[in-house]
């Protein structure tokens, strides 16, 4: 079973009840294949839920779907590649917010595919990573 690094987009594609449409769009890409959030994700899933006030069920159920999925975690090596990558974004005259850095930094450091529905993220092709999405 290959993995793919879901960006923070995709992944709330994949909550209950949530973004229907872009998540039909993004399931083929998903099938037999195990999706994987960065950590950065999962603190940002987490921010949106406590900065709308969601109530208890959909906290819940926030819980119980981070539960099922693998976190990528920091370490050293990310911390590097999350520098890597923001010195070329600025290289690259590209702007690239310090969240997005960590995810596409965790898709170069673990050598993931990415599946973003960002494009910002988009700058990992022009770091020799590979790009799924579904942005017209």
């Amino acid at each position: 079973m290959d993995d793919l690094l879901l960006d923070t987009s995709v992944v709330s594609f994949f909550l209950p009840s949530r973004n229907r449409s872009e998540r039909a769009r993004y399931e083929p890409h998903l099938e037999g294949r195990r999706p994987i959030p960065c950590f950065q994700s999962m603190a940002e899933l987490r921010l949106l839920a406590r900065k709308n006030a969601w109530g208890d069920r959909r906290e819940e159920n926030l819980r119980r779907f981070l539960a099922k999925v693998l976190v990528v975690p920091a370490d050293a090596e990310l911390a590097e590649a999350w520098a890597e990558v923001t010195t070329a974004s600025q290289k690259f005259g590209r702007r690239l917010e310090t969240a997005d850095a960590w995810i596409v930094a965790t898709a170069l450091r673990y050598d993931l595919p990415l599946v973003t529905h960002d494009r910002d993220q988009l700058i990992l092709e022009d770091l020799g990573g590979r790009v799924i999405t579904e942005l017209p």
